[in-house]
Formats: structure tokens, C-alpha cells, sequence
């Protein structure tokens, strides 16, 4: 028994160990050269930033910077700062991947504080609680690229039937969650509903009495301009999840 662990060890270090410096060197080529890439073939900029994002969201070397833990670690921090000023209401807005990493670490946050074993986390997640807690995503690829490419790590997503078919408010502890896109974005776009949902576009608020989760399409646009100066849609969301009362 002892010499087939031996045995299976040695193999996982001499097979392993090649092909994780492989992909490593890939990455690092990658990102070195996206840059240069981008500028000298411009239609390869969006599939590049994409696939940089995804592989910096998954990439677990080296083992004392993982990007995921350190941007984790940071937003953790700055949601601990926010939940110290006793506001009666915290919005999140995300975009793009930052609607994964918001996602994930308030589920991960709720899960760790439902099992009580980590005195940090369950104070800030009481804490945060105190407040009234929303939640909302713009461009948000959780759908479409990453429960469609890693069902086994983001099944969640379509797993429940909130609001038609999707994740819930509550799976990721928040009051509600508002989901915004436009008909052109490459990137991310519904949540919620059939495949094939059509781009109505909706430019007024719901009443609060509504379902927790709600989204609506911004018309014609792209993935990275939910937030320019002119983008007035977006602007009148966000100010109606800071001051409409429920």
C-alpha cells in the first residue's frame, strides 16, 4: 500500500508539475502579450479580456497571491469599513466580473456565517445584515459564460426557479438584486427566464412589491459602456435601489 502511494505520488509530481508550469507560461505569454495583441489586431481585444478575466479568476499560482483570495481579502476589508458607518442601506454595484467576485464572496460570506467558525466573518456578515442589503449586476457573465462553460462550479446559477428560472436574492444574501444589460453586450446579459428571452427594452424602475430579483434590458448597447456620462438608464436604477423605499 505504502509503495502505491509512493508510486502515485511520484506520478502526480513528474505529470503534473509540467503541465501546470505549461499553462502558467501560457498565461503569463498571454497576458504579456495582450497588450500588444490588442492594439495591433483590434478584434481580438474583446475575446483576450475575456479570457484573461476568467483565467485570472481561476488561476491559483503562486500559492501565497492568489489574485481571487487577494481581491477577496480587499473587498472584504472595504465592506467591513461600510458596515461600521450604520447605514440603513448598502447597494452593491458590479459589473462585468466584478459580478462574479460579488457574487460568489456574499454567498461564501453567508455560508461561513451560518456555520459559526469564523468570528470575523460572522461579525460582518451580522453586521451587514443590520443594513438593508441589495445588490445590483450590470454585464453580469455568471449565465452565460461561466454556468454554461462550469456547470460543476456554477450550477447555482441556474439550479433554483427565482423569477422564472435563476439564482436567487437570498442564495447570495441579499434583499434584492436587480440585473441590468443591453441587447448587444458580448460579455453577459440575463439571469433570469428562458434561454431565449427577447430584448424588451425597460427603462422604468418596478414598484418594491415586486419579486426580489428583477432585470431589465437597456436596449441597444455594449458590454462596457453601462457607466459612460451619457448612459442615463443605469444612473436612474442606481438612485432608485439607494432611495426608493420599500
Amino acid at each position: 500500500m505504502d509503495d502505491t502511494v509512493i508510486w502515485v505520488s511520484a506520478l502526480s509530481q513528474s505529470g503534473l508539475k509540467p503541465l501546470i508550469f505549461t499553462a502558467a507560461t501560457l498565461a503569463a505569454a498571454v497576458s504579456l502579450l495582450g497588450g500588444f495583441l490588442t492594439r495591433t489586431v483590434p478584434g481580438l481585444r474583446m475575446p483576450l479580456d475575456v479570457a484573461l478575466d476568467v483565467d485570472g479568476h481561476f488561476r491559483e499560482f503562486p500559492r501565497r497571491a492568489i489574485p481571487r483570495a487577494r481581491i477577496f481579502s480587499r473587498y472584504v476589508s472595504l465592506l467591513e469599513h461600510v458596515a461600521a458607518q450604520g447605514y440603513d442601506r448598502i447597494v452593491i454595484v458590479a459589473h462585468s466580473q466584478g459580478t462574479v467576485i460579488s457574487t460568489e464572496l456574499l454567498r461564501y460570506l453567508q455560508f461561513r456565517a451560518a456555520q459559526q467558525v469564523d468570528a470575523r466573518v460572522t461579525d460582518l456578515w451580522a453586521a451587514l445584515n443590520k443594513s438593508r442589503l441589495l445588490l445590483l449586476t450590470a454585464g453580469c457573465p455568471l449565465r452565460q459564460l461561466y454556468a454554461a462553460r462550469f456547470p460543476h462550479l456554477y450550477g447555482w446559477v441556474t439550479a433554483e426557479d427565482a423569477n422564472g428560472g435563476g439564482p436567487s436574492a437570498a442564495q447570495v444574501g441579499v434583499a434584492r438584486w436587480v440585473n441590468l444589460y443591453t441587447a448587444g453586450d458580448y460579455v453577459g446579459r440575463w439571469l433570469w427566464g428562458e434561454d431565449d428571452k427577447p430584448y424588451e427594452q425597460v427603462t422604468t424602475p418596478p414598484a418594491w412589491c415586486v419579486a426580489a430579483e428583477h432585470e431589465a434590458c437597456l436596449g441597444l448597447g455594449a458590454h462596457t459602456h453601462y457607466f459612460d456620462l451619457d448612459q442615463a438608464h443605469v444612473a436612474r436604477w442606481i438612485d432608485w435601489m439607494v432611495t426608493a423605499r420599500p
